[in-house]
């Protein structure tokens, strides 16, 4: 998590301390070929000079800074498709909107049922945007358990896959939750408002879709949002993230923006990543390596 005068070119990564002036890392004009990176050490002084006093932020200040800075650089690459820092900033703005509209506050809970698509990542930064804590739940828990964390964290909404694998999420809410589509959790689930569901095959559901919320939230923009919700303090929480329960009841843990985005810098830090590197991983991201050591720290 640099912080830089200017974003990268493909070239020329060289940072603005006094003490360093050659580039930390350099390539050839035919991406197939590997960087030439400068030592470790070195690579650590320029992320020191460059990232100065650190300042607290919560996660969409801290997106939004680096927007101004990488703005067209690939932030999320798959096989499919690249999103840049913008884009990915502007589909959370949307995101947030539409929650927003759906009466999600400051200091709510949100359950995130999801694996490792690009949709994370723009609503992890969308749930911060509101002030609302994100409460990422394993995509591989069964019936009782997820109902447990939906009730533990106290949820007011859930957004959840329609399916995994052999995983039937919708099957599994109208077990959970009968009639949660016009009711949201019901009886079982009083607290639980809304529930949103998000098909990675695009396939059309008769309930409220992910595409529906963003559609809400179309034509916002970050500031609009900032003015509704008012300051988010780096301090408040971010996160709940179940431990996994291997040897007694799983229990949430509570972390905040700036603990994390420490965190994540500490990584960045001790890897010694510079601009332009890039982590290839397939980590769960609603655990806390994968969240904080790949989706953050190379952020």
């Amino acid at each position: 998590m640099p912080t830089r005068a200017r974003p990268p070119s493909p070239s020329d990564v060289s940072h603005v301390g006094q003490a360093h002036e050659r580039n930390i890392f350099s390539r050839t004009n035919d991406d197939e070929q590997p960087m030439t990176l400068a030592p470790p050490a070195e690579r650590r002084a320029a992320i020191d000079a460059l990232h100065g006093t650190w300042i607290p932020r919560t996660l969409a200040q801290h997106l939004d800074a680096m927007v101004e800075l990488f703005a067209d650089e690939p932030f999320i690459i798959t096989d499919d498709q690249t999103w840049t820092y913008r884009q990915i900033q502007d589909w959370s703005v949307r995101l947030a909107a539409g929650l927003y509209e759906m009466g999600i506050r400051k200091g709510e809970h949100v359950v995130v049922v999801m694996a490792n698509h690009p949709e994370f990542v723009a609503l992890k930064f969308a749930i911060a945007r509101l002030g609302a804590t994100s409460v990422p739940a394993n995509f591989l828990l069964r019936e009782r358990e997820l109902g447990y964390v939906i009730e533990q964290s106290d949820a007011v909404a859930v957004v959840a896959m329609d399916r995994f694998r052999d995983m039937d999420y919708v099957a599994m809410l109208d077990s959970m939750m009968p009639g949660w589509v016009e009711n949201g959790g019901g009886t079982a689930f009083p607290k639980v408002r809304n529930v949103v569901v998000f098909s990675a095959d695009g396939i059309s559901r008769e309930c409220q879709s992910l595409g529906d919320v963003e559609a809400l939230g179309a034509g916002a923009t970050a500031e609009a949002i900032s003015e509704k919700v008012g300051p988010v303090d780096p301090a408040s929480f971010s996160d709940i993230l179940y431990t996994s329960g291997t040897t007694g009841v799983s229990k949430g843990v509570l972390l905040r923006h700036d603990m994390i985005l420490r965190a994540a810098y500490a990584s960045a830090h001790s890897r010694a990543i510079t601009p332009g590197h890039r982590c290839v991983f397939s980590l769960a991201m609603y655990h806390v390596f994968g969240y904080i050591e790949c989706m953050l720290a190379v952020s």
